[in-house]
């Protein structure tokens, strides 16, 4: 960062750096996904409205797809190394945008205990990610494994699948 920060003096701009550390189960999660994490500005896209959420707030993503039929998947991994599953299976038509905050009227993503720094995942694949419904709620351990032999099956079959992933963080 040498050439930045001397840039930015340079400019008149005095840069200010600020980092948060955390201490959260998500290197194993992280590892699995990594083949198949989208890189920089390719689709498909997720945002968060807020990445700083209070109890009882809702969490609303925005979800923009790539040019082919994805089905989409989400789950909010905590930083207590629970993983909930907001979504699973949901088409949707190539390059829709859509902001959600709810899987189902009964069903709203609201913010509850635990607090901390979490992890917010979305799948995109051709077809179905697995075989068989997942656990609404599962360890983070398990997840991983479940997608790292799902990213396998869709390589094995010529399927495209991509992921995404974005930090926020919940407080009372």
């Amino acid at each position: 960062m040498p050439g930045l920060t001397t840039a930015l003096a340079a400019a008149g701009i005095t840069p200010r750096f600020t980092a948060d550390v955390f201490d959260a189960p998500y290197c194993g999660l992280l590892s699995a996904i990594r083949p198949v994490l989208a890189a920089g500005d390719a689709l498909p896209r997720l945002s968060a409205r807020s990445r700083d959420l209070r109890s009882g707030e809702r969490l609303t993503l925005d979800l923009a797809m790539p040019d082919w039929v994805p089905t989409v998947s989400l789950w909010f991994v905590m930083h207590d190394g629970q993983a909930l599953r907001l979504l699973e299976d949901l088409r949707l038509r190539p390059g829709e945008r859509r902001i959600m905050n709810e899987s189902a009227p009964s069903f709203p993503w609201v913010i509850g205990e635990p607090f901390g720094h979490e992890l917010v995942l979305l799948v995109a694949s051709e077809g179905q990610l697995f075989d068989r419904p997942r656990p609404q709620e599962e360890s983070t351990e398990a997840l991983a494994s479940a997608l790292r032999a799902a990213a396998q099956r869709a390589r094995d079959q010529g399927r495209r699948l991509l992921m995404r992933a974005i930090m926020v963080e919940t407080r009372p």
